[in-house]
This record gives C-alpha cells, sequence and structure tokens, in this order.
C-alpha cells in the first residue's frame, strides 16, 4: 500500500496537486474538510484498516505534525513519499490572495510557517521524497535525498533533469516530457526569512489552517 504526505505553505498547490494527479486512485485526507481532529482520526484508521491509497493533504511543516502519522502508516505497512512543496512565499501571498471565505487565510500563516518550515528527511521514515514547483498550471518534480533539500550543504542544487508531469506547461496530453531547469529556491527562502522578521509585531501564534509521477496503477 502507499501514501503520499503533502508538505508546504498555504497556498502551494496541494490540493490542486491532488485533484489533478490522484482524485482518481486515492482518498484524501484534508483537516480543512474536516474541521475536527476526532474526525480525522476515525477516517485516517478507516483507511489505514481498509489498506486503501491515500493522500494527507495539509501542511506538515514541522517533523512534529509529520510524526502524528507515520508510526501508523509504516506499522501498517505502507510505503509513505513525502512530496515537498519548495517554499515560494511571493506566490503562495499571491494565490492566497486570490481565494475567499475560510480558504483564504491571514498572510501571516504563511510568513510564520515557513519560520516554522523543517524540510523533510528520509530518517523520518519516508521511502521517498519529491520536490514539487508549481509553474503555471502545472507541477515539475523531482527526487531528492534528505540531504539535498534546503537547509542543508547540498542546497542550492545545480542543473537537474526534472519530470515535467502530463498536462504541465510545455508536455502534450498524455505524455511525459525531460527538460533541465535550475530550480533556485534558495532566493525564495532569504527573501522569505527577511519578510518574517520584518512581521515580529505580529502574533505568530496564528497557524495555517492548508519522481516518479503517480500511473494509473495506483502507485504514487
Amino acid at each position: 500500500m502507499r501514501a503520499a504526505l503533502f508538505i508546504g505553505l498555504p497556498g502551494c498547490g496541494k490540493s490542486t496537486l491532488f485533484r489533478q494527479r490522484f482524485v482518481d486512485t486515492h482518498l484524501r485526507l484534508n483537516l480543512d474538510m474536516l474541521r475536527t481532529r476526532h474526525r480525522e482520526a476515525i477516517l485516517f484508521e478507516a483507511m489505514i484498516r481498509a489498506k486503501q491509497p491515500l493522500v494527507l493533504d495539509n501542511t506538515h511543516l514541522t517533523r512534529s505534525e509529520r510524526a502524528r502519522y507515520l508510526p501508523a502508516l509504516l506499522a501498517a505497512h505502507f510505503e509513505v513519499e513525502a512530496y515537498y512543496f519548495l517554499p515560494d512565499v511571493d506566490g503562495c501571498l499571491a494565490r492566497n490572495a486570490q481565494r475567499e471565505g475560510r480558504a483564504c487565510v491571514p498572510p501571516v500563516a504563511i510568513l510564520s510557517g515557513m519560520k516554522r518550515l523543517e524540510p523533510p528527511s528520509l530518517a523520518e521514515g519516508f521511502a521517498r521524497i519529491w520536490a514539487v514547483e508549481l509553474r503555471g498550471e502545472g507541477f515539475v518534480m523531482q527526487p531528492y535525498s534528505s540531504d539535498s533539500l534546503p537547509g542543508s550543504a547540498a542546497w542550492p542544487p545545480s542543473l537537474h533533469d526534472c519530470s515535467l508531469l502530463p498536462g504541465a506547461i510545455g508536455a502534450p496530453p498524455g505524455q511525459a516530457q525531460t527538460l533541465s531547469v535550475p530550480i533556485s529556491a534558495s532566493a525564495a527562502v532569504e527573501s522569505t526569512a527577511a519578510r518574517a522578521e520584518g512581521e515580529s509585531s505580529v502574533a505568530a501564534s496564528h497557524e495555517a489552517a492548508d519522481i516518479q509521477p503517480p500511473r494509473a496503477d495506483n502507485a504514487i
């Protein structure tokens, strides 16, 4: 059985990726939709008992937040993959501003989330970690080991071959392409750190409420 755990700031495209890639094959566990931890726990246990492929769609910014789910999944012999949405604070703020109602979170939730963000590590129990970038209406993904993520000595990476998923910009429908692009999230991280420091007068206690590419055989 396989599970995907999304990691990223509000507005980074997590739910969009689910709708584009997993909606026909995986169930979605999302606290924003369920509203309470009690409901979430009931559904999560049912998915595990049913050995149902699932996507954990929430921010999961810290190791402790991810540890809420990983032990139970691993004990049930799920193969868990992390989908790490590379930090893009400006993009998240812009997308969030276009949302309405509960979907729109206060900007401080994104800025304070960036300060709390702990990149995932294979040591947490993940079988694989995928770095994800939202570009236009599509997603670019590539595999990462835990020592090549932001914050490590190996970051930022040089040019890499990235998989452009079907439906992404430049990919014919139903086909995947490969292209070489520089993924430079370091600039976003640096500008975000400075920006977040400027928000020191705002209560930081407000928290956000939001490869191998997936194949038709239900594999993530």
